[in-house]
């Protein structure tokens, strides 16, 4: 590469030239696509010769494939989720949210299907913290914020562009979301 990169670089500047003498424009900035390809290209080449991880190439190309994959592609079914039933004793509650996996667990009533709210585990600690361990002091669902709906078809770009909307639009309301009612 260092040593025919500079001759690449005149030939291709003299053919441009060339052919600009026929009225052929020059050269366009590459698009999206083809930087995404350079960038896969490049991270390929690095993989094959041992510099970069597999998980991590195949991370990069995730983030370059943005644009193609929806929601639906990557997320969870909801019959696969972790969720607790809002209306169980406090106790246990905080047990089964002391051993979920996640830190953010949805919080159903009646039936699993309806989703009353997301309980954060960081709010609820919180809350344990204010109160001193009085767990009887704390309502629980209380604790929860409304569930965000996201249609599947949506693209994940475009899923990320919200999230971060929302963060642009009240720095407050996203990092105290469980003590926000008006939304």
């Amino acid at each position: 590469m260092a040593l025919l990169g500079p001759i690449i670089v005149s030939v291709q500047w003299l053919v441009w030239r060339v052919l600009s003498v026929f009225g052929v424009g020059g050269e366009e900035e590459p698009g999206t696509e083809e930087a995404h390809e350079d960038i896969r290209g490049s991270v390929d080449l690095h993989h094959r010769e041992g510099n970069v991880e597999r998980e991590h190439r195949d991370m990069i190309g995730g983030i370059l494939d943005l644009r193609e994959l929806k929601v639906g592609d990557v997320m969870l079914h909801r019959t696969n989720m972790d969720s607790l039933d809002a209306d169980m004793p406090k106790r246990e509650l905080l047990d089964a949210a002391i051993a979920s996996h996640h830190s953010r667990i949805p919080l159903w009533r009646d039936d699993s299907e309806n989703i009353v709210g997301i309980l954060s585990t960081k709010h609820l600690a919180q809350a344990l913290v204010e109160q001193k361990g009085n767990l009887d002091a704390i309502d629980i669902p209380a604790l929860a914020v409304a569930p965000w709906y996201v249609p599947d078809t949506t693209s994940l770009e475009e899923q990320l562009a919200a999230f971060r909307d929302i963060r642009a639009i009240s720095p407050w309301w996203w990092t105290n979301m469980a003590r926000c009612r008006a939304w």
